[in-house]
């Protein structure tokens, strides 16, 4: 698919860098010596064992890089220094992490509105973007709100409006280059939101433990990208809570 999420059995380190697990043996970490970074995913690992629907997890903050932006990119990082690091993050650094834990529905929602936000782009290698893209986007929320959205259970608007708001953010050219209009689709879509959280967490059908989490940080997100605009957009305020 073309979201970025990453499988149960891909590297589990919270930044960019390529690493072992923490079930790599050749790390030879003793229980009493386990880090933080080896504590936080075992427990992730053991929860994953636990709900078999789970194919797959989006990271939505992860841990800032301390690298210079004129250091080698953390893909050439050797493996020693790439576990050196891990062992040095603090358990609030990892207890920080959120991940958006996806199942077969949110899989396939990140897809459709990979497709229904960037058109013939959605699976080009290298986009580009213009001011008429804002239209594409604005015309998106139009099809969303009116054709997608109706006669959806409350689980299942969640997975779309994630899904969704996920796509936008990722993609926010529209945000910078419009000829406004945007406010619309912005106070919809918090509108949306706001009705939606007033369910209860059963009905919505997230874990608490990982996705409830993270998708309010994705929404926090976007709500402080979107007010941080200059006023002359005229997004207005994201007022999803």
């Amino acid at each position: 698919m073309s979201s970025p999420v990453a499988t149960k059995k891909r590297a589990s380190d919270a930044s960019s860098a390529s690493s072992e697990g923490p079930e790599d043996k050749k790390s030879k970490i003793t229980p009493e010596k386990k880090s933080p970074h080896d504590i936080y995913f075992e427990t992730r690992n053991a929860w994953l064992n636990e709900h078999k629907d789970i194919n797959g997890a989006i990271l939505i903050r992860g841990i800032p890089s301390n690298h210079d932006e004129e250091e080698e990119d953390s893909d050439d990082e050797s493996e020693e220094a790439a576990k050196t690091r891990q062992n040095n993050y603090t358990t609030e650094q990892m207890n920080a992490l959120r991940f958006i834990m996806v199942n077969k529905s949110r899989e396939k929602w990140l897809d459709e509105m990979n497709e229904l936000v960037l058109g013939e782009q959605a699976n080009e290698p290298f986009k580009m973007f213009n001011t008429s893209f804002s239209y594409e986007v604005l015309d998106s929320w139009f099809f969303l709100k009116d054709r997608i959205l109706p006669r959806k259970s409350q689980a299942q608007k969640l997975d779309i409006l994630m899904a969704y708001t996920y796509t936008i953010k990722r993609n926010d050219c529209w945000m910078h280059d419009n000829e406004g209009g945007m406010g619309e689709l912005v106070k919809g879509l918090a509108g949306a939101w706001k009705k939606l959280l007033k369910n209860s967490d059963e009905k919505l059908g997230w874990d608490l433990e990982y996705t409830k989490p993270a998708v309010i940080e994705l929404l926090e997100q976007f709500k402080k990208e979107i007010e941080d605009m200059d006023s002359c957009y005229e997004m207005g305020k994201f007022k999803y809570n």
